[in-house]
């Protein structure tokens, strides 16, 4: 009893939009390094995607993603994995975002021992 709540709200409209298609020349891309071998498999990841995105994130099939541009991941265990690359550019308050998937990129299997 006797308490007040105040409650101000503030709205600010079309703030930030996210866009669904790459803008222009926005592409993501990437090559990989091996692209098989026995486990465990380290793999050099390069960005090569186009129109300057600002982040990056793999998702590298195996349950595991990163935000790293150029990263190096060891794939563990046997099997084929598909990778995927999302970038995305801010121009000016839209976020942009394209994604490339590549099925099956790379191939692991067992390693010796």
């Amino acid at each position: 009893e006797g308490s007040t709540f105040v409650r101000n709200t503030t709205v600010k409209q079309n703030l930030i939009t996210v866009g669904d298609g790459p803008g222009p020349g926005l592409a993501a891309n990437f090559t990989a390094e091996p692209l098989s071998g026995s486990a465990p498999l380290p793999v050099t990841f390069t960005d090569t995607s186009t129109g300057g995105p600002d982040l990056w994130s793999y998702n590298f099939g195996d349950g595991l993603t990163t935000t790293t541009k150029n990263p190096v991941h060891t794939y563990r265990r046997p099997g084929n994995y598909t990778v995927t690359l999302t970038v995305t550019k801010l121009e000016g308050s839209t976020f942009v975002r394209n994604t490339t998937v590549k099925q099956n990129l790379i191939t692991v299997i067992s390693g010796s021992g």
